[in-house]
């Protein structure tokens, strides 16, 4: 997760030192030649150099059910839904709301570089906040209760968006985007956690995958729109704000259950003798 949004904010960055002009194919054409060899780099990283995961000592003492039975598992769990849903849509809107960002930050006279500076400020913020609310929430078991914090204060961020860029104040930008990072970022992992915790002994790859591939697909929908409306940006962040809130509301119907927690202890309990 850390080296993701490391690479997120870098290409805030190098996006801009790539393109000068939207109007320039070559710069375009540049900037995806660079793309496509740091990702043929990285294949060849994961390949040579990622082990498999270990065997899970649980996979011998839980029956083992086939894909498509865990599937419709999946499918008929409500809460499962609802935070597949949520989070879905929350990643969904976060991938495509810095195109927003750029169109506003441009109608009110603020340049690519100070929009590029604002991405940048947004993931470094989001680092921090990965890291101390997973460790949080993985320590007192209140994955939910993360999930519902910064679903809620990355919708007030993007009414904040609004006026603060509006108003033309770069230090206003900035900051709005500092606060935008710590609740935008973390509900890309958290997420996945709870939804393994409560969806146990379902396979880990097929909660987590469902629910990144929902935020991608739901990706398209806003940029499509985005794109209809690409000279009223006005009417892009209130479609994103009204999406969001309908995150925030399915996220608030999940339930959360520790049932992975609770095996492993268990587990813990019957593998360990005790010599008290």
């Amino acid at each position: 997760m850390i080296f993701f949004l490391l690479g997120q904010g870098a290409s805030y960055g190098l996006s801009t030192q790539f393109i000068k002009s939207s109007h320039n194919k070559s710069e375009v054409g540049n900037l995806m030649v660079f793309n496509s060899a740091v990702s043929l780099f990285s294949l060849i990283m994961n390949y040579f150099f990622v082990r498999d995961k270990p065997e899970d000592l649980r996979v011998s003492l839980i029956p083992i059910k086939s894909v498509k039975e865990e599937l419709v598992l999946l499918g008929k769990d409500f809460h499962f839904i609802c935070l597949m849903v949520g989070s879905g849509l929350h990643m969904g809107i976060g991938n495509y709301f810095g195109i927003i960002v750029e169109i506003l930050a441009k109608d009110s006279g603020l340049t690519a570089e100070d929009a590029s500076i604002m991405g940048v400020v947004t993931i470094l913020t989001g680092l921090v906040s990965v890291f101390n609310c997973s460790l949080l929430s993985s320590r007192f078991g209140k994955y939910k209760f993360f999930v519902v914090l910064c679903i809620g204060g990355t919708l007030v961020s993007y009414v904040l968006y609004y006026f603060a860029i509006q108003s033309g104040n770069f230090n206003a930008a900035v900051s709005v985007s500092f606060i935008y990072g710590l609740f935008l970022l973390p509900v890309y992992a958290l997420p996945l956690e709870q939804a393994c915790e409560s969806t146990y002994p379902v396979r880990e790859i097929l909660s987590s995958g469902l629910i990144n591939s929902f935020g991608q697909l739901f990706s398209l929908a806003p940029l499509v729109v985005s794109y209809h409306f690409k000279n009223r940006p006005l009417i892009c962040l209130q479609i994103s704000v009204f999406f969001q809130l309908i995150a925030l509301i399915s996220v608030c119907f999940s339930k959360e259950e520790l049932k992975r927690k609770e095996a492993e202890t268990k587990l813990k309990a019957d593998l360990v003798p005790s010599y008290n």
